[in-house]
């Protein structure tokens, strides 16, 4: 489960690069209490490696193409890949998630 729970990050990291006070959330919601720390540090962690790696893209976008609207298609492309799995995350019984 935590598979993809880190790939919906690594994917909000890289189409929409906003700082959020939602990983707390999603990691006390996506783990038990044992596991906190871990998946805090696993989110945020992978949060910073898509907003250092992609700061750049618009403008590198913008240089290749003349615009940055191509960068707009791109984001919103990660922001609905991040929802469907940070949804399909919720989705795991609790059973399932506490054998993770």
């Amino acid at each position: 489960m935590w598979h993809f729970v880190q790939l919906s990050m690594l994917c909000m990291g890289l189409g929409l690069p906003i700082s959020t006070v939602g990983f707390s959330s999603m990691a006390a919601d996506l783990s038990t209490p044992a596991h906190y720390p871990s998946s805090m540090r696993s989110f945020q962690l992978l949060y910073m490696i898509g907003t250092f790696v992609t700061g750049s893209i618009p403008g590198i976008i913008a240089d290749k193409v003349g615009s940055y609207v191509p960068f707009y298609y791109v984001l919103s492309f990660f922001a609905i890949v991040t929802l469907a799995l940070v949804f399909w995350a919720y989705r795991i019984p609790k059973e399932e998630k506490d054998h993770a």
